[in-house]
């Protein structure tokens, strides 16, 4: 079996399969995919047992290690039959897609001998895979996703949570759909191993930023132990002032106020260890907790409050909690580490009433959440379907030696 690449006007040369070969090949394919900004031009289209991609921009004609960079204009030529069961990733990656490849070859060629071919080892679930029909009536894989897993995002300031993962959605969607996937949107009810599924493993609250864990795909059955894992965070109160929704969010109005000036930096370590360890906190009304069927920031923004509104207190724990600064009081900055379900601005407001005074958290970011810290995170301007899918392959691998190691 032969690849050709055919380079119109200048020359057209046949490779035969070799590794190396496979490598600079793959190499050239993640190439054009990236001509137009995405991995498969819209007119791409199958002839015969071909796959053929064409590139309307400078391409390539020299080969520097496993990259290869443009100079004319070119087209590429796979079997078919091969090239819809290659998971295409990043430029970064050619050379493994290029083992996959001549793994995937191997197979064809035992299968073509009569022998079965055997399943594939990637990280690809069946549920993930949509199938298509070339000329010829065979059936193909095309993947839904490239990779399924965890990553982080580092979740800017006054978007939601939920914000987040629908961007994330819309650009695999649209990454899937180029690639010659079939997608089912999210809210039809039709098709769903079609659908791409994204979650998170923990809200934010709009005002905060930090780390924010992602499942795509079978990722999204793991997200539950990081909603009840342990996260860390940094906090800045201001003294003297109580919001309704405490913190600054525009929505919420100042609903008390109190002294601050007798408030010290020794007053302030006196009574952080009353809140390490397992304590009893009150939710804020401005939050997700569920009361009666209704997330409380839902009952909080229609106006309609009940005035014998009773939030239950819930036990949560609190591993660590330390004071980071003091110098422009009435501003203090806190650490802490802790469970699941702890409400950081609660927190805030608690220390202060031991305080003998009220205070709004006006800086919240999560810094750990589980593994996951922030420096592993991707901010919102790097996030491309290319950087989603290597984020989630090096995660699968260092998840896989964290679990290996815990044993």
């Amino acid at each position: 079996m032969n690849f050709s690449v055919h380079v119109p006007f200048y020359r057209s040369t046949t490779w035969p399969f070799t590794t190396l070969q496979a490598r600079q090949i793959m190499a050239l394919s993640i190439s054009l995919m990236f001509v137009r900004n995405s991995w498969l031009p819209r007119n791409t289209a199958p002839v015969g047992q071909t796959f053929k991609v064409h590139a309307f921009r400078p391409v390539v004609t020299t080969v520097q290690k496993t990259r290869i960079h443009a100079t004319s204009s070119t087209s590429l030529i796979l079997p078919i039959t091969l090239w819809n069961k290659i998971p295409l990733a990043q430029s970064q990656q050619g050379v493994r897609n290029a083992d996959r490849l001549h793994k995937l070859y191997s197979s064809s060629a035992t299968s073509e001998q009569g022998q079965q071919q055997p399943e594939r080892s990637d990280n690809l679930s069946q549920s993930s895979k949509t199938n298509s029909t070339n000329t010829d009536g065979n059936s193909i894989e095309i993947p839904l996703y490239l990779a399924e897993g965890l990553l982080a995002v580092h979740k800017p300031l006054n978007w939601t949570s939920q914000d987040m993962v629908s961007y994330i959605r819309g650009m695999l969607e649209r990454d899937a759909r180029n690639r010659g996937a079939q997608v089912t949107p999210m809210r039809s009810r039709r098709n769903k191993a079609r659908k791409v599924k994204v979650g998170h493993g923990g809200t934010l609250d709009p005002l905060a930023t930090g780390v924010l864990v992602i499942g795509v795909g079978h990722g999204t059955k793991q997200l539950n132990d990081y909603l009840s894992g342990s996260k860390a965070y940094r906090a800045t109160g201001k003294l003297g002032m109580e919001t309704s929704t405490l913190d600054l969010d525009p929505s919420g109005t100042v609903v008390k106020e109190a002294p601050w000036e007798h408030v010290t930096r020794e007053a302030l370590e006196d009574v952080l260890p009353m809140f390490r360890g397992t304590i009893e906190q009150v939710p804020p009304l401005y939050s997700a907790k569920r009361v009666n069927g209704k997330k409380l920031y839902e009952v909080a923004r229609s106006g309609n409050v009940d005035e014998n509104l009773v939030i239950e207190s819930k036990q949560v724990e609190i591993y660590s909690l330390d004071l980071v600064s003091v110098e422009e009081l009435p501003h203090f900055t806190i650490d802490m580490e802790c469970g699941g379900g702890t409400f950081v601005r609660s927190l805030i407001r608690d220390v202060a009433y031991e305080l003998d005074s009220v205070a709004t958290t006006i800086f919240l970011q999560r810094t750990k959440q589980g593994p996951f810290v922030l420096e592993d995170c991707l901010a919102k301007d790097d996030l491309t379907a290319e950087t989603i899918y290597a984020q989630i392959d090096e995660w699968n691998t260092k998840l896989a030696q964290l679990k290996a190691d815990a044993r």
